[in-house]
């Protein structure tokens, strides 16, 4: 992904507020260049890349995705285990 020095500005929807952080923080390690804030439900980035909203949200849904499974990988990692 190329680099810019745009920034960009989103609301994300409320069932997906609880894991913005997580997902700040894997966006700015994918973009060390960007500066990702959070404000309740407003997502700015700065220094974005240019897809910036669609590539935050893919990372927004994929921690999302991840936190609600991780109980059940636990479940079938300890069965399996025994």
């Amino acid at each position: 992904m190329q680099e810019s020095d745009q920034s960009c500005s989103f609301d994300v929807p409320e069932t997906v507020q609880p894991f913005a952080d997580a997902a700040a923080i894997a966006f700015e390690r994918c973009y060390p260049e960007a500066k990702v804030s959070i404000e309740d439900s407003l997502v700015t980035i700065l220094n974005a890349p240019l897809a910036c909203r669609r590539e935050f949200m893919h990372l927004l849904y994929r921690e999302k995705t991840y936190q609600e499974t991780l109980e059940l990988r636990r479940i079938l990692y300890a069965r399996l285990g025994q």
